[in-house]
């Protein structure tokens, strides 16, 4: 009964990206924006229902067809991001940052770090 969606065909537009996540899309265009290249998101999320999953909230991405290749190029150019490395990183920091500067948290506790 049910096909999986299509992104619209646009005349003279490619859509490059379709996902259910809001941060992603708008990620990667203010990145290709940054990048003196133009791109349109086209939401089909259901406000009506505030759904944000699913086929019902699927966002896509199109570019004019003249800047397809460069637009794919520069965002799988972008590392995947880990989170959890990320957070780790920051914790290290803070803790070499305490040690060069001789702070000593043995008596504090979580929550005044």
């Amino acid at each position: 009964m049910f096909t999986d969606p299509k992104p619209n065909v646009i005349q003279d537009w490619t859509c490059i990206l379709e996902s259910t996540q809001e941060f992603e899309v708008n990620l990667a265009h203010n990145f290709l924006r940054d990048q003196d290249v133009p791109s349109q998101i086209l939401s089909k999320r259901d406000t009506a229902y505030s759904l944000v999953i699913g086929e019902m909230a699927l966002m896509y991405l199109y570019v004019p067809n003249e800047y397809v290749e460069q637009a794919i190029d520069l965002l799988e150019g972008i590392p995947e991001a880990n989170l959890d490395d990320a957070i780790l990183d920051d914790q290290l920091d803070d803790e070499s940052d305490s040690a060069e500067k001789g702070i000593d948290h043995s008596d504090q506790t979580d929550l005044e770090n």
